[in-house]
């Protein structure tokens, strides 16, 4: 089984390599704050009626990751990003396919386009610990992001003998009412105990290639966009930028319009993103968070669109590795349902080499 696993984890990241050029990646110095990106691992609880009808609550740990990203207000704040995978496992064989296999093996099977379970944004806010943050969620007014003032949010607590150079090791997140619905614990690297199969299995895929990572990407990255990964066919959503700034235009592609409704919906990450049309206008209130405006007033879908925070995440990252594979996810998140995200997938040729090639 081990030699399954890792030979499937082995394909799902063969790629053909191309040229780098400037894709907004966040440095990090010698001492980055809280700046970066780490696995941790939620400790989700579920109850169910067991025998005798009894109430049982049975404890499943699904990996997550975190981005942190020091803002600019001077105060000591970041933005924290927190990614739930779904199973590792799961999106194995799609991943490999939409690569791989021949158009008419991903027309039976479908394309990839499930690689997340629920995307969270929060602020985090010095306390007077200095090894205790704040998180209140991020939401969008008026074009602008807004904290939130919860009396019950959760809490960022950094290890007592935190690492400077690396200080979310061995933090913990609490789980809280108006926060995170599960607690997370963050695990240093040298940390040997087990924590489940699904953080060894993220732990694992990240380290079979040298620089492997997943990246918050700083720049507004234009070009096309699919509804799934690696169907080139299903265009829909176009990102760009002209003397007024940067824009979007999303596409309703008509040569999936025979399909059922559906089939249509089940082609996309979020059933909704069938439905949206229109041009918009773009702007960047947070470093890497962007919002999207409708243009000329309401467009088909604006409120699935308007509101929410626009984030491009690399969640497997194969860039800066020997493969030099670039495909961003382009995310928005809903500050009042993490799970209930849009998410597109960049085209293929609109990675590293690519677009240099193109000017």
């Amino acid at each position: 089984m081990v030699k399954v696993i890792i030979s499937v984890f082995a394909l799902m990241f063969y790629s053909c390599s191309s040229h780098k050029v400037d894709r907004g990646f966040a440095s990090v110095g010698e001492n980055p704050g809280l700046n970066g990106t780490i696995l941790g691992v939620a400790k989700t609880k579920k109850s169910y009626r067991g025998q005798g009808n009894r109430l049982k609550t049975k404890t499943k740990n699904m990996a997550v990751r975190v981005y942190a990203r020091k803002t600019d207000d001077g105060k000591g704040t970041y933005h924290i990003v927190i990614f739930q995978y779904p199973s590792l496992l799961g999106i194995a064989p799609k991943y490999i396919l939409s690569n791989k296999a021949p158009k008419w093996v991903n027309k039976k099977v479908g394309y990839l386009n499930h690689i997340g379970d629920r995307i969270a944004v929060y602020k985090a806010f010095p306390t007077d610990n200095d090894k205790i943050y704040e998180l209140q969620k991020l939401s969008v007014a008026n074009g602008q992001l807004v904290a939130a003032n919860s009396e019950k949010p959760s809490l960022l607590k950094l290890a007592k003998n935190k690492d400077d150079k690396n200080p979310l090791e061995g933090a913990t997140i609490t789980q809280s009412k108006d926060g995170e619905p599960a607690e997370i614990y963050i695990p240093a690297a040298d940390d040997e105990r087990s924590y489940g199969r699904q953080y060894a299995l993220a732990t694992f895929v990240y380290n079979l290639l040298e620089n492997f990572n997943s990246t918050w990407r700083t720049s507004y990255l234009t070009g096309d966009y699919l509804g799934s990964y690696g169907d080139k066919e299903d265009v829909v959503l176009k990102l760009g930028r002209d003397e007024q700034g940067l824009n979007a235009n999303f596409i309703i592609n008509k040569k999936r319009s025979h399909l059922s409704k559906k089939k249509r919906e089940k082609q996309l990450t979020n059933a909704k993103s069938a439905y949206i049309s229109g041009k918009y206008r773009v702007t960047e209130p947070g470093d890497g968070i962007f919002v999207f405006t409708a243009e000329n007033g309401s467009q088909s879908g604006a409120q699935h669109v308007e509101n929410r925070m626009a984030l491009f995440l690399d969640v497997f990252d194969a860039s800066k590795t020997k493969l030099k594979q670039d495909v961003v996810e382009l995310v928005f998140v809903d500050s009042k349902d993490t799970k209930d995200f849009l998410m597109y997938y960049e085209h293929p040729d609109n990675g590293e080499g690519k677009s240099l090639e193109r000017k």
